[in-house]
C-alpha cells in the first residue's frame, strides 16, 4: 500500500510502499482509509520543524471504513464508517484519571497517530483500537468528517475559555481553518459579540462569507481601534483565542484584554519562543493566560458537533477554503497549504 512517510534527515517526506498492517490484538481494527486532512503541523513536519519519529506515516485527521476487526471488538463491525480519534489515553495513569488524557504517558502528543510514534492516516490502511473508532452518520461525508480532529482540539480550547456569557466580547486571532471553525461553532452556540483578526485579505473574506455575524478586522485596524480607546477600561475583550502561534501576535494580545479577561493560547509557537508579560498588569486587571494542548476526551463530542453543523449546512468545504486532492497530488496539497492559498488540504485516498 502507499504511505506518506517521514523518513528524516535529507530524505524528508516521501510516498513509499508498505505492507498492509494486520490485526494482531483482539481489540484492534483495520481501517480502509477514505480521507485524511493535512494541517499546519504536517507542514512543519515536512520541513523538519516538528519532531516525528523517522519511518512514521503522517496524517492525524483521518476517516475510513472498518475492513477487519479483532476477536473482542463488539462496538463496530466491518463496513462501519468511522472517524479515528488520533490520541486517546490509557485510562489508568494519573493524568487520565484526572481527565487529562492529552498528557497521558502512553497517549498524548508523543503517541498521536501521524505525529508521534504511531502510523497515521495518509495511507490506504491503518490499524487502530476499538476505543478510538467513532461511528458517524451516513449523511456525513468522509471529507467533512476530517474536520472532527481540528474541531476536537477547538472544543478543548472552548472548555478553557469558560466561563463565558453569550454577550461577552470574544476575539479570535487567525482566520485559518481553526479561526473559521471557531467562528462557526461560536455563532452556532449563540455568542453575539465576535471579532476575528486576520492579516490575509482572502482569508478575511472567507470568514465574512462563512460567518457574516462576525466582525472581521486586519491587525492594523485592531491596533488603531485599541489606540483610539486608550484609557477606556470598557474597551477590549473578555476572552481571546490565539490560533496563529506567532509570539509577537501573542504578546500584543495581552493589552487587548479587559479586566478579568482570559487569553487562550491555541496556536503552536516555535520551541524556545518568548513573550514579555507585565505581572503588574496581570495583577491590576486579573487577567489569565492559559495554553490549550491538543484534546483530552473531546473527540467523540467533536464528531457529534461536526454532524450537527453539517446537517445545518454550515460545513460547506468550499466556503471554508478546503481543497480536495488525490493522493498522487500530495506535494501540491502541501505546497498550497504552506503558501496559505487554502485553509486546509484533504487527501482523498480513493
Amino acid at each position: 500500500m502507499d504511505a506518506l512517510t517521514y523518513l528524516g534527515g535529507s530524505e524528508g517526506t516521501k510516498m513509499v510502499r508498505k505492507e498492509v498492517p494486520k490485526v494482531t490484538q483482539p481489540d484492534e481494527i483495520l481501517v480502509r482509509i477514505k480521507a485524511t486532512g493535512i494541517c499546519g503541523t504536517d507542514v512543519h513536519v515536512m520541513h523538519g520543524d516538528f519532531p516525528v519519529n523517522p519511518g512514521v506515516t503522517l496524517g492525524h485527521e483521518t476517516t475510513g471504513v472498518v475492513a477487519e476487526v479483532g476477536a473482542e471488538v463488539t462496538k463496530v463491525k466491518v463496513g462501519d464508517r468511522i472517524a479515528v480519534d488520533p490520541v486517546g489515553g490509557c485510562g489508568n495513569c494519573n493524568y487520565c484519571r484526572k481527565g487529562k488524557s492529552n498528557f497521558c504517558l502512553e497517549g498524548g502528543l508523543a503517541h498521536y497517530i501521524g505525529l508521534g510514534d504511531r502510523d497515521g492516516g495518509l495511507t490506504d490502511y491503518l490499524i487502530t483500537r476499538e476505543r478510538f473508532a467513532c461511528k458517524m452518520d451516513d449523511s456525513l461525508t468522509h471529507e467533512q468528517a476530517v474536520l472532527c480532529e481540528p474541531l476536537s482540539t477547538l472544543l478543548r480550547a472552548y472548555q478553557l475559555m469558560q466561563p463565558l456569557e453569550k454577550d461577552d466580547k470574544i476575539l479570535v486571532m487567525g482566520g485559518g481553518i481553526i479561526g473559521l471553525l471557531t467562528s462557526t461553532y461560536l455563532v452556532d452556540e449563540g455568542y453575539t459579540s465576535l471579532t476575528l483578526c486576520q492579516r490575509s485579505l482572502p482569508r478575511r473574506q472567507l470568514v465574512r462569507n462563512q460567518c457574516p455575524e462576525v466582525r472581521v478586522l486586519g491587525p492594523e485596524e485592531l491596533e488603531q481601534e485599541s489606540k483610539q480607546h486608550q484609557g477606556d477600561r470598557e474597551w477590549g475583550f473578555d476572552c481571546i483565542l490565539e490560533s496563529t502561534g506567532n509570539p509577537t501576535a501573542i504578546q500584543s494580545m495581552i493589552k487587548y484584554l479587559r479586566c478579568g479577561g482570559k487569553l487562550v493560547i491555541f496556536g503552536c509557537s516555535p520551541p524556545g519562543s518568548e513573550i514579555k508579560v507585565d505581572p503588574f498588569e496581570m495583577f491590576m486587571k486579573e487577567i489569565t493566560i492559559v495554553g490549550s494542548h491538543i484534546q483530552p476526551e473531546t473527540y467523540r463530542k467533536a464528531v457529534a458537533v461536526v454532524q450537527r453543523l453539517a446537517a445545518k449546512g454550515k460545513l460547506d468545504l468550499a466556503k471554508l477554503g478546503v481543497e480536495l486532492f488525490k493522493k498522487g497530488d500530495w506535494q501540491s496539497a502541501f505546497k498550497r497549504l504552506a503558501t496559505r492559498e487554502i485553509s486546509k488540504a484533504i487527501i482523498v485516498m480513493e
